[in-house]
């Protein structure tokens, strides 16, 4: 009778023992080794404008602006090199890839560390000097925002919205007289815009 309750005696500490190095292995992965995924909110407003441009290449510059929290899902985080974002137009992509950041004054975009408690901020999006600025027309636009994480080969999609863009902006657009700006609308589900004058 002793021999078998120290039979289960053994294997309960055993039992308990291992249990115990399993929820140790799960805690260091999940606060230590894990680096978890790069995210973003929905951002709540986003424009399209023009600001003046010092270059001779042109008087001024597209822009896309929108304001967010970048965080990773995992306790490690992640070292942002580069973000950059599409403006989508049926078949056609506006490459807007000159990124900075920063309230008030902006940093251009040469590295950014997200933790997990995230990283709340302004990012400006700008195409490159020789880059085709966008037709604007009436239709719908798709924003796709991407991030190049050090350490990996293959961008990050971070969010995609839809953004419907009317005659009259499309026109306020294309002769730099107005800026446009997206709303979220929970109730709607989508992006509601309104034109603004441009500064």
């Amino acid at each position: 009778m002793n021999e078998l309750f120290h039979f289960f005696a053994r294997s309960a500490a055993t039992s308990i023992s291992v249990v115990s190095l399993l929820v140790s292995v799960t805690v260091a992965w999940l606060t230590l080794f894990r680096r978890g995924r790069l995210r973003t909110t929905r951002p709540t407003l986003i424009a399209l404008l023009h600001e003046k441009d010092s270059t001779p290449y042109r008087k001024t510059m597209p822009k896309i602006f929108l304001r967010t929290l970048l965080y990773s899902s995992g306790k490690r985080g992640h070292v942002v090199e580069s973000m950059f974002a599409d403006l989508i137009y049926g078949q056609t992509r506006y490459p807007f890839h000159y990124w900075s950041h920063g309230d008030g004054r902006l940093v251009p975009g040469s590295g950014l560390f997200v933790a997990q408690e995230g990283v709340a901020c302004n990012h400006h999006f700008m195409p490159r000097t020789h880059a085709p600025d966008p037709q604007f027309v009436e239709g719908e636009y798709k924003l796709e925002v991407f991030a190049s994480i050090v350490g990996q080969k293959i961008p990050v999609r971070l969010h995609s919205a839809r953004l419907p863009l009317s005659q009259a902006a499309a026109i306020g657009l294309l002769t730099t007289e107005c800026a446009y700006f997206f709303e979220w609308d929970p109730h709607e589900g989508g992006y509601v815009g309104h034109v603004e004058p441009s500064v």
